[in-house]
């Protein structure tokens, strides 16, 4: 499971450089990550994909709000976590 994102679901008030964190309940091997995040309430940009970490920096618009979702896999297993709403100032 993916959980604790940073900024907080529903977070107002961030900067537009912004630090994408989540926690990972299976830490298994061989785990990467995509994330998804767009101003859609189904984010279909694939920002970054096959992330080693479980944390991103990335800079997005001012004044705007955002969702964003991540998917962890392995070579023969695939997991989204929840959709996550960020707005910045």
């Amino acid at each position: 499971a993916l959980f604790k994102p940073e900024p907080k679901d529903f977070a107002e008030e961030q900067d537009s450089l912004i630090n994408l964190s989540w926690n990972v309940s299976d830490d298994s091997l061989n785990v990467r990550y995509a994330i998804f995040l767009d101003k859609n309430n189904q984010p279909l940009v694939m920002i970054a994909d096959s992330l080693l970490e479980n944390t991103y920096q990335t800079l997005v618009d001012t004044a705007s709000t955002y969702f964003w979702q991540v998917k962890a896999f392995t070579e023969t297993d695939e997991k989204y976590g929840n959709i996550w709403k960020f707005t910045t100032k």
